[in-house]
Parts: C-alpha cells; sequence; structure tokens
C-alpha cells in the first residue's frame, strides 16, 4: 500500500536515493505538468507536458545509442562499427596481430583467441655420482643449480654426515650393541624427566605409591579401599588429611560402628547421618532455635518492605512500607492502588496522554486541532477515516506545533468532509 503525500515534499537540497518513478505499459489517462513514469512496453521515460495527451518520451534506445556512438572515436589498434538500424556497436582490435618468444626463454600458444606465455623447459644435462667418505663419515652428492628461466648456472655438490654412534640417556633409556644389532631398552630403575603418557593399564607391586603432585585428576568416578578384603570386613577405610603441626583431620568408613564417621581434627569423632536416618533429640542440639535466628539474621526490609523478627514468640513478619510520594498506594486489604489518586499523579508526573478528532470540510487547506496536554513535545499522525477513500492510511501533511495546546494541519488541496483523524500524543 502507498503512502499518500497530501502536501508538497521539500528534500532542502538532499539526494533522493535508489528512486524508481512509476512503471506502467500505457500512457496514465490524466496527469500534471512535470509528472513521469518509465513506459515499459516501448522502454522509455516520459513526462507529462500539461495537456491530456501529452505524454512526451524523455530518452530512448535509439537516442542513447546514437549518443554513445557519437562519443567513441577509433584510435590507434582500435576500430569502431555502429550498426544504427539494429542498435549495435562493435569494437575491433586491429593493433597486435603477432606475438613470438625468446628462443630458449619463453614458449608462446594460442587457442580460442587467447595467448598463453609460459617459461621454456631447460633440462640440464651432466652426471655423476655420489660417493661416501669411511673416514669422516661423510656422503657426497652432485647438486646442478638454475636460475628463474632455467638455465644452469652453477654445479657443485652437497655432503651429508651418517651417524654411527647412539648413546641412551642415563636412568631413562639403555643401549647395547653385540654382533651388528643395536638394543635400547628402559633400565631398572627409570626416571623420567617430562611428561609420561601410559596408553594401557598401570600395575604398581610395591609397598608404597608417592604422587609428589599439587593437583591430582581421576577419571574414575568410584574409587575402592579395601581392595585386597575378600572375607568379613575388620578395618576402618577413608581419607586423611595432613595438617602439619596440628592434628589430622580424617573422614572414613567406621567398620566397629557400621556408620561414616569424622574428626576436625581433635579427638572427638562425629557420625555422619545419611538420607533415610531417623533422628532423635540429642542427634542436633537446639537445631530449630538455630535455623530461626539465621533466618531472622538473613531477612532484611527495604525502602517498600519491613521486617520483624521476634526471638522470643518465634515469629517473622514483613510488611509493605508506604510513603508520602506514593498516595495512590494503600495497605489496609493488602497492597492495592486507588485509581483515581494514580492518574492524578500520572497528571502531575507529564505521563504521556492521547487526543483525537476528526477533520475535513471540502472547502479548508487548513485545521486547528486543539487538544490541550500543555506542550509542544507532542507526536502527530494524521490517517483516513472508515469510510474515506484513505481508510485507515497514514497520510503526510504539514503539521505546525504553534503553542502548548495546538496543532494546526496543513493540506495542497481541500480534503473531503470527515476525511482525516489526527491522533496527537504527548
Amino acid at each position: 500500500m502507498a503512502r499518500q503525500f497530501l502536501t508538497n515534499l521539500d528534500l532542502v537540497q538532499n539526494q533522493l536515493l535508489r528512486a524508481v518513478v512509476q512503471n506502467a505499459t500505457t500512457d496514465p489517462a490524466s496527469g500534471v505538468a512535470g509528472q513521469i513514469y518509465y513506459n515499459t512496453a516501448d522502454d522509455v521515460l516520459k513526462v507529462y507536458s500539461g495537456s491530456a495527451s501529452a505524454w512526451v518520451a524523455v530518452g530512448s534506445v535509439e537516442y542513447i545509442g546514437d549518443t554513445v556512438a557519437n562519443l567513441l572515436q577509433s584510435g590507434t589498434g582500435i576500430s569502431l562499427t555502429y550498426n544504427d538500424p539494429s542498435n549495435t556497436l562493435t569494437i575491433t582490435n586491429t593493433g597486435v596481430t603477432s606475438i613470438a618468444g625468446t628462443a630458449g626463454r619463453t614458449t608462446l600458444s594460442a587457442s580460442a583467441g587467447g595467448v598463453t606465455v609460459d617459461l621454456a623447459q631447460v633440462n640440464p644435462t651432466g652426471s655423476g655420482t655420489g660417493s661416501f667418505d669411511s673416514g669422516t663419515n661423510t656422503i657426497t652428492t652432485p647438486v646442478v643449480n638454475v636460475d628463474s628461466y632455467g638455465r644452469v648456472t652453477s654445479i657443485g655438490s652437497a655432503s651429508t654426515t651418517v651417524v654411527t654412534n647412539i648413546a641412551g640417556t642415563q636412568d631413562e633409556i639403555e643401549v647395547s650393541a653385540a654382533n651388528g644389532s643395536i638394543t635400547i631398552g628402559l633400565p631398572d630403575n627409570v626416571t623420567v624427566g617430562g611428561n609420561l603418557t601410559i596408553s594401557g593399564d598401570l600395575t604398581v607391586n610395591g609397598d608404597t605409591t608417592t604422587l609428589n603432585t599439587q593437583t591430582l585428576n581421576v577419571e574414575d568416578n568410584l574409587v575402592v579401599l579395601n581392595s585386597n578384603v575378600t572375607t568379613s570386613p575388620s578395618l576402618d577405610a577413608g581419607i586423611e588429611v595432613e595438617r602439619g603441626t596440628s592434628t589430622n583431620a580424617k573422614l572414613y568408613w567406621d567398620e566397629t560402628q557400621d556408620q561414616w564417621s569424622l574428626t576436625q581434627g581433635g579427638s572427638a569423632v562425629y557420625r555422619v547421618s545419611v538420607e533415610g536416618h531417623t533422628h532423635v533429640s540429642t542427634d542436633v542440639t537446639d537445631f530449630t532455635e538455630a535455623v530461626q535466628d539465621v533466618v531472622g539474621g538473613l531477612v532484611g526490609g527495604s525502602n517498600s518492605l519491613s521486617v520483624n523478627y521476634n526471638d522470643g514468640s518465634n515469629s517473622l513478619t514483613l510488611d509493605t512500607v508506604l510513603s508520602a510520594s506514593t498516595p495512590y498506594l494503600t495497605n489496609a486489604n493488602g497492597l492495592a492502588v486507588d485509581k483515581g489518586a494514580l492518574e492524578s499523579a500520572l497528571v502531575a508526573d507529564s505521563f504521556t496522554r492521547k487526543f483525537s478528532q476528526i477533520i475535513g470540510n471540502s472547502a479548508s487547506t487548513s485545521y486547528t486541532v486543539t487538544h490541550n496536554l500543555g506542550t509542544r513535545n507532542v507526536q502527530v499522525q494524521v490517517y483516513g477515516t472508515e469510510l474515506s477513500a484513505y481508510a485507515y492510511q497514514t497520510v503526510e501533511t504539514d503539521i505546525d506545533r504553534i503553542d502548548a495546546n495546538n496543532v494546526v494541519i496543513g493540506f495542497a488541496t481541500p480534503p473531503g468532509v470527515n476525511t482525516f483523524n489526527v491522533v496527537v500524543i504527548g
């Protein structure tokens, strides 16, 4: 749906970018002087000169073709042939017609109107075989050097020293040789200076496994302790934390008590209850009072909420806080809003309001709309009324905010009776 402009559009000398004029296959039945459109059937731009049948072509393929042909001129090595009836312009190369390469440097080939230039292929000649010096363990081979044109520039040689001695690293690799063969293996006591990765299983058959690391990452989600027990259990098992000069702390399974237990760096042992365990009154001392005190200390009030914790009666009361700045709020029967007081407060705070009015009398081009919103900072929109030709379509008009309570709507021609609805928001 096209936007209707009922007033002149003044771009104040700004550019109109990516604009497309009206497309039609035939001339419009009427127009006004200066109106333009593009005739898609004749492929021309037309302008209305002021009379009912005066649609005049502004440009055409013939006109453009003749103009281009007049602008272009033949030059050295280039000829032009313009066929006016068929509107074709042929450009022909009459300049260079032969290209030859330099023997031994470049080669040329032509096919389907294209020329390929490449370097000539050079096969350097010469012979030679490598030699081995047993005294220095060196292999010497011939080398032929060529330039970017493939020409031989020099013939030389390159030497490579053969490794004849292999030694292992102490405490990491052992190397021994006998009868022409070399044996490489691990010593009985191995020290690995860097990282060690084992792709298979690792079995340690000693008495003690010591890990001098700061971080231990274990992929197994269940670590088994006392794995050598096959009969009735009798040994405790768990985790003990080394605390230096302080007594160590432990979390362990007490086999005698048949229960999880822990110590906190002293001689006292605490039993750990698990889900499903039924507590008795002696299990936790002053549990209810402790929880109430913690909750009472955690809950705090704010600008709109008060908190009252009574330790003696074990009660916690929350209530809303009202102030003189919010007269439209009440907590008599729960927090509520007084609609009348709220509307007054919104008006006092310049809350956005709306005013609408229908205009049009078939005679006037200017209409004053009194909105009484008390500000010039308003948004004004004009759109067609339900029964008008512009039903519910936004149109562009002149809008002048003459004061804080009135705006003037202007048209280029008088609109019909009750044609437009004006909405003012501010």
